[in-house]
């Protein structure tokens, strides 16, 4: 008897849609030719990458849990028991004929610690200028973010105060830097994306100084991170990822406080609305004038004592 076929999903696709965090290289899960996912079974979907889908087969696997059979996953994937809904999902990314998904070379690995900038020092007299006009603690940034700076001997990366950016483990992930000169393009310079040693698409800075037993507020920028103090955690601009919100929707208190810009307000709106799927408390700040790192450090202080007690 002639084994019954199922459908072929480009499934890449179906997860980028329907915003399933995933990864096809760069982690040690994660093989030529499978795309792995958080397993809903063993990690509650939202760590591990465990959960591995195999490209040709389109058959799931996990490597703390085992083998996996194939719909009642999507439906767990997919978060419904409604099976016409699932074959709804999958046959709208039905792969046709001989139009196969495919991973054709084997992903180049991601390197194992991530280049300093060239030059990177102590931060200089100009940096500390630089902060002190904005009313930070060039002391306390130093102490507690670990800046240091660059200055005219750094290539693109001349004049700019620095920030190592981690991962929720505390190792070093990236490097951004913010100019101190007037009228220099671009203002923010981040690793190379081949130089990152995580998926550049999880990048969350100040996540290692977040307490995932409390909340977080979450701003655009470092420098919003470094005024609201430990727990301010930065997109790095207003244009989040899914597989930012994915590491976000952790914590049991989710504030959005991005800027007052309507750009950046809609962006807080869709964030707050992916994030408010997931149990936990979802709010957009808003009534705040401007930038986050604009506030006075009182003012600082006293709102995220307000948010985070």
């Amino acid at each position: 008897m002639k084994k019954k076929s199922f459908l072929r999903i480009d499934f890449v696709s179906l997860c980028r849609d329907n915003g399933l965090d995933f990864i096809t290289e760069g982690h040690h899960h994660c093989s030529t030719g499978w795309c792995q996912l958080h397993c809903p079974y063993c990690s509650n979907g939202d760590h591990g990458f465990h959960l591995g889908f195999n490209i040709e087969n389109q058959n799931f696997s996990c490597w703390k849990c085992g083998g996996k059979k194939t719909i009642p996953t999507y439906e767990r994937l997919l978060r419904t028991s409604d099976r016409r809904e699932v074959f709804r999902v999958l046959n709208k990314y039905q792969l046709n004929g001989s139009n196969t998904q495919e991973i054709k070379k084997k992903p180049k690995p991601r390197k194992r610690r991530c280049p300093e900038p060239p030059g990177l020092g102590d931060l200089q007299r100009q940096h500390k200028l630089y902060l002190k006009r904005r009313g930070f603690s060039f002391k306390r940034l130093a102490r507690e973010w670990g800046l240091k700076g660059t200055c005219h001997l750094s290539l693109e990366w001349n004049w700019r105060i620095i920030a190592p950016v981690k991962d929720e483990e505390g190792d070093v992930c990236a490097y951004n830097g913010r100019i101190i000169k007037d009228g220099v393009k671009p203002k923010y310079r981040l690793t190379k994306n081949d130089d990152i040693t995580i998926n550049p698409d999880s990048l969350l800075y100040g996540i290692d100084k977040a307490d995932v037993n409390k909340g977080v507020v979450i701003v655009e920028g470092m420098t919003d991170s470094w005024r609201m103090g430990f727990g301010a955690v930065a997109t790095l601009g207003i244009k989040w990822t899914n597989a930012q919100a994915n590491i976000l929707r952790k914590f049991p208190k989710r504030f959005v406080m991005y800027d007052d810009a309507p750009d950046a307000q809609k962006q807080a709106k869709s964030l707050a609305k992916y994030l408010s799927a997931f149990p936990g408390e979802t709010e957009v700040i808003t009534g705040i004038e401007g930038d986050p790192g604009e506030l006075s450090q009182k003012e600082a202080d006293r709102i995220m004592k307000e948010l985070l007690n």
